[in-house]
């Protein structure tokens, strides 16, 4: 690098590029080039199959998640994701089921309400065991 250039490690403003897409589509090759494999491949998949405004919307949460649970950890799962074809990233659904508690301590005066609720991907889940 010469003297007077500057190198931005645009993995330092993940949390900034998680909220903006475009910005994301930008600068994905140099991104893509920090964050390493199996990143590289999920863009270039993501620009073939949906094109670069959608796949840098795409991305962008998968950086949300990538801040949230860590760069490894992701990762692993969107290998796991892609290598065994699951181009849904349900593997990254998994990651986010893992952080939430399983149980949560409630006041005595509220423990015999049952509160259930469900969100979009654990419906991906189920519709995924139906295709299998």
């Amino acid at each position: 690098m010469q003297r007077h250039e500057r190198h931005i490690r645009y993995s330092d403003y993940l949390v900034e590029l998680s909220r903006k897409p475009q910005a994301v589509r930008q600068v994905a090759p140099e991104l893509m080039a920090e964050l390493g494999e199996p990143f590289g491949r999920l863009w270039t998949l993501l620009e073939q199959t949906h094109g670069g405004r959608e796949a840098g919307r795409l991305l962008a949460r998968v950086l949300a998640a990538v801040v949230q649970h860590g760069t490894e950890a992701v990762a692993a799962a969107l290998t796991t994701a892609l290598d065994g074809g699951q181009h849904h990233l349900l593997e990254l659904a998994a990651l986010r089921r893992e952080a939430v508690p399983a149980a949560i301590p409630v006041p005595e005066p509220l423990a015999h309400y049952v509160v259930e609720a469900a969100c979009a991907a654990d419906f991906d889940a189920l519709l995924a065991q139906v295709h299998a």
